[in-house]
């Protein structure tokens, strides 16, 4: 029982939400051999050697647990039916417990086997979900979209950033069975990158996924019953104008921009000219101009002046992991499209939303007018 406490703690420890008003929700449940945690979105379960029904409370065994102990025996008594004593090492603690028939059931429902998605799909996964909203108000721009239908793909957005990946993961993956689409909680997504130490069994339902890690601990979520926007028409627009930069030598000259722009828009300027990108950021209140240059690679297309969160802009940057980017644009009033330009299409692609200055508000109107 020890070893498979050793085991179960740490991940219940990221399913318990200390936040929780619901009493209940503060135990794990053993129960008919196994042991089970639950945040009512999601839950962890293993198999434990123990076949009887009570709830111990998580930070108590958590304490326990720290203090490294050689043996663990709990004792029920049907005398006290609202304590149990826990005996490690020859010490003894009594402590509460409440019915573990009070405990949430997970739900059975059918389940479409997904395949294997493997460790490197989730530590992907959790740096995309940095894209995701975390207003409540958006609940469906609160996780992340995947489908897979042959292959994985996976998008997040806030509104303002978006991160696509067409084929994350095209090995290991059910062949049969209807495409499956959802919304992943990022909380899920986060323990699975952390403890899938190897291929992760998948499965899925209209309501919820099943995960089965290669140590039998299972992680059941549930989806977010939401509609993610169509956001495919956006990356499919035409942006003629393109251009290759290095992404250290932005990202700096962004990080160098930002403490000088205005602390509420975080606005910031890309002039693009001939050989170069002009960064400015104003702080008027603040009587600060600033001003750099980047030098671009190649370039294709118009000269352009566009504004964009400073912040915004940083953070897709820091999620680029390559020596060059490419910028592909329409106007100063359409999203920029960032990828690879060594993955030729196939690789993740990164929607960056611009802030429009007051001189772009003559040919957005312009636009509108010949919709």
């Amino acid at each position: 029982m020890l070893p498979q406490l050793r085991t179960f703690l740490p991940i219940a420890k990221k399913v318990h939400d200390r936040r929780t008003k619901i009493p209940v929700l503060n135990y794990c449940v053993i129960d008919s051999g196994y042991i089970r945690m639950t945040d009512l979105e999601t839950t962890v379960q293993m198999p434990i050697d123990d076949l009887r029904a009570y709830t111990l409370p998580v930070k108590v065994l958590d304490q326990i647990l720290k203090t490294k102990p050689e043996s663990l025996e709990v004792q029920l008594s049907d005398d006290d039916p609202d304590h149990i004593q826990i005996e490690y090492d020859g010490n003894r603690l009594t402590c509460p417990t409440v019915d573990p028939d009070e405990y949430p059931v997970i739900k059975q429902v059918p389940y479409q086997e997904l395949g294997q998605w493997t460790p490197e799909t989730f530590l992907t996964l959790k740096q995309q979900s940095q894209f995701s909203s975390k207003d409540e108000l958006k609940p469906a721009l609160n996780g992340i979209w995947f489908t897979q239908n042959g292959t994985l793909e996976t998008c997040s957005t806030d509104g303002h950033l978006l991160k696509y990946h067409p084929a994350l993961q095209t090995e290991h993956l059910s062949e049969s069975g209807k495409a499956v689409t959802g919304i992943i909680p990022p909380k899920t997504v986060k323990i699975l990158a952390r403890f899938a130490k190897g291929p992760v069994q998948v499965f899925a339902s209209s309501e919820q996924m099943k995960f089965i890690l290669p140590n039998q601990v299972e992680i059941y979520t549930q989806l977010i019953d939401e509609q993610f926007p169509d956001f495919k028409p956006l990356l499919k627009i035409e942006a003629p104008n393109a251009m290759q930069v290095e992404t250290q030598s932005l990202l700096k000259g962004i990080q160098s921009a930002k403490p000088f722009a205005n602390k509420t828009t975080y606005q910031g300027v890309v002039q693009i000219q001939e050989r170069d990108l002009n960064l400015i950021a104003e702080d008027p209140e603040k009587d600060l101009l600033f001003e750099t240059q980047v030098t671009v690679q190649e370039r294709d297309g118009d000269r352009m002046r566009m504004g964009f969160n400073l912040q915004y802009f940083e953070r897709l940057l820091k999620s680029m992991d390559m020596e060059t980017l490419q910028w592909r644009y329409k106007s100063p009033i359409s999203g920029s499209i960032f990828t690879n330009p060594e993955q030729n299409g196939e690789g993740s692609i990164s929607l960056l939303m611009p802030i429009r200055l007051e001189e772009n508000e003559k040919e957005a109107s312009n636009e509108d007018g010949d919709d």
